[in-house]
């Protein structure tokens, strides 16, 4: 069995693999490129310099696998994010370039979907070659989910809205904003069989909200 530190051209038994360039994988800041290589996985890794790009990709399954480049140009500290929980892990290597390594592993997770979030935190390039996952896993583009967004109004109606985990984030943005500054309202797409419509929701008219996880 293969331990972090470890060379890994292939997946091993019970593990499948995917590669850098899977549409899945969402590669966020200014600095990304594909960098060629015959000893990478499929033939390239995604790679950046710039402290602070960000990977970011959901998967399901119980285990993950990080597989990337190992050298002396490399970053040596690199924080990843599993459904908010962050480890840290090095790329740094030798003065021997060193291929297709097992730099991080994560076993013992729910069988569950579950978010991801990559980035370098220290300067040198910063790579991904490959994700191992559990061969019946499989790697989804990245979401946080569903919220439930609950308002009591001033007229002591409620209103609900299950929204994305992101979109959560931006009323949440939105409502500290400072008074009489920005939009005075905001806006909620409904769908209710096949009609579609926008709801607003104005600043003055709410008393309190709550942001409940969905599970």
């Amino acid at each position: 069995m293969a331990r972090v530190g470890d060379q890994l051209t292939a997946p091993e038994s019970g593990w499948k693999r995917y590669d850098d360039k899977d549409s899945a994988i969402s590669y966020v800041g200014t600095g990304w490129f594909s960098n060629p290589g015959g000893k990478s996985w499929q033939g390239t890794d995604q790679c950046t310099n710039v402290v602070g790009d960000m990977i970011k990709f959901n998967f399901t399954g119980t285990r993950i696998r990080y597989i990337s480049w190992m050298f002396n140009n490399r970053t040596n500290a690199v924080v990843i994010t599993i459904d908010g929980v962050p480890y840290t892990f090095s790329q740094y290597g030798t003065q021997t370039q060193e291929p297709q390594k097992l730099v991080f592993e994560k076993t013992g997770l729910s069988d569950t979907e579950h978010f991801v979030t990559v980035v370098s935190q220290s300067s040198g390039y910063f790579d991904l070659d490959a994700i191992d996952l559990d061969e019946t896993g499989e790697l989804r583009p990245y979401s946080r989910g569903k919220v439930l967004l609950r308002f009591t109004m001033n007229d002591s109606s409620e209103r609900e809205y299950q929204i994305s985990a992101e979109e959560g984030d931006e009323f949440v943005k939105w409502s500290n904003r400072t008074v009489d500054t920005g939009a005075s309202h905001y806006m909620f797409y409904k769908v209710v069989g096949e009609q579609k419509s926008k709801e607003y929701v104005f600043f003055e008219k709410i008393i309190s909200f709550e942001v409940v996880e969905v599970k």
